[in-house]
């Protein structure tokens, strides 16, 4: 894309700058063999140098977008075309006014699009759908002066100053079985690692328990023994295996009671999470987040007009600006030609791109915006 615009900005140059100065033949007209009053034109009065000149330009810029917005920490990323804009406008308007006197001229442009966007098919299962509201000016005013003029053309620079307004708006409308889910997933991984955790500890508690359990036998054997209850010959080494399997048999029981004690609990437990997860989620989830952001930025301008015929003239306008000011880089190309109608109306077909890369904190917004450019010149 640039190299097209930097080759088109070439032929422009090659075919303004190096038009050789024109002869009496130049300045007919192909049609008439007569002198076009546009290529050849008759001397202009003091009077008509200095009058004030008024042209009001309403377009229409058939816009297409591409970059990144970041707002909040929310990356958007934007890849939108001029039917998605068309198709989801609520209002846009563009002019550009320009007050010329002798070889001055004020340039004053503002660009407004309303956009309302509503997404059904959303990735996230917190939500059933996400409207983006975006609103923006774009705006510039620059003053130039006719640093060069030639029998079919001339050549303004400039310089002013370029506006940018931008309003992010994401409107959410959550799904709560969606949050219920995910509340569910949260308290399950929670429980899974407390069951764990019993697990692990009736593990190591079973060893003690049978230890306490055989110390406990031992004591009363001996005091069985002591009293004359018990007849220690009787007391054989099955006897004594049989009493081990027993109270490990306990152990495990003793153990298993436990874990059905604390198993129920922790259900209890994980339900009363999960709801109050799904609370805070709830809670947590606002009804729209976004914001606005609004900078200036420096820009220098340089407009060319070449006349082909006596009603058709190619413009070429090239800003470039930002230098870190506000923006890192804005610049902008417009080319393309005018026909005349008449002595007020004009009709002008462009190729416009616009670039900008503005950061500020936690905002980014680095697009590219390119389309046709449609527009009518009032003059008054």
């Amino acid at each position: 894309m640039k190299s097209l615009l930097f080759s088109a900005f070439s032929v422009f140059l090659i075919l303004s700058l190096g038009t050789p100065p024109a002869t009496a033949g130049d300045a007919l007209d192909m049609a008439t063999g007569k002198a076009s009053p546009l290529l050849d034109p008759e001397p202009i009065s003091l009077a008509e140098e200095d009058a004030w000149r008024l042209e009001m330009r309403p377009y229409l810029w058939t816009v297409s977008m591409e970059g990144t917005q970041i707002v909040n920490g929310i990356v958007t990323p934007i890849d939108v075309s001029f039917s998605d804009i068309l198709d989801n406008l609520d209002f846009a308007f563009a002019m550009t006014t320009s007050i010329e006197k002798g070889k001055w001229s004020l340039f004053l442009d503002v660009n407004y699009l309303k956009l309302s966007v509503g997404i059904d098919e959303v990735p996230f299962e917190l939500f059933d759908t996400v409207g983006i509201g975006i609103k923006s000016v774009l705006a510039a005013a620059v003053l130039t002066y006719r640093i060069a003029e030639w029998d079919r053309g001339f050549m303004d620079f400039g310089g002013g100053v370029q506006y940018m307004w931008l309003d992010q708006q994401l409107n959410f409308d959550v799904n709560p079985a969606g949050v219920t889910a995910l509340s569910n997933r949260l308290a399950d991984q929670v429980a899974g690692q407390v069951a764990d955790e019993i697990t692990r500890a009736i593990a190591r508690a079973k060893p003690v328990a049978i230890a306490r359990l055989e110390q406990a036998t031992k004591a009363a054997v001996i005091k069985g023994i002591q009293s004359g209850v018990i007849d220690p010959d009787k007391i054989t080494p099955e006897t004594i295996n049989f009493v081990r399997a027993a109270l490990a048999q306990q152990a495990t029981a003793v153990g298993s009671a436990a874990r059905k004690k604390a198993t129920k609990k922790l259900e209890q437990a994980r339900r009363r999470l999960a709801k109050q997860i799904e609370k805070e989620i709830t809670d947590a989830i606002p009804d729209s987040v976004g914001g606005s952001e609004s900078w200036v930025d420096p820009i220098i301008v340089t407009r060319l007009r070449h006349f082909i015929t006596e009603k058709i003239y190619l413009n070429l306008y090239a800003s470039i600006g930002g230098f870190g000011v506000s923006s890192d880089l804005t610049w902008a190309v417009a080319f393309g030609p005018g026909v005349v109608i008449n002595d007020w109306l004009t009709l002008e077909f462009y190729y416009r791109h616009f670039e900008v890369d503005y950061t500020n904190g936690g905002f980014t917004y680095d697009v590219a915006l390119d389309g046709l450019f449609l527009g009518m010149v009032l003059k008054f």
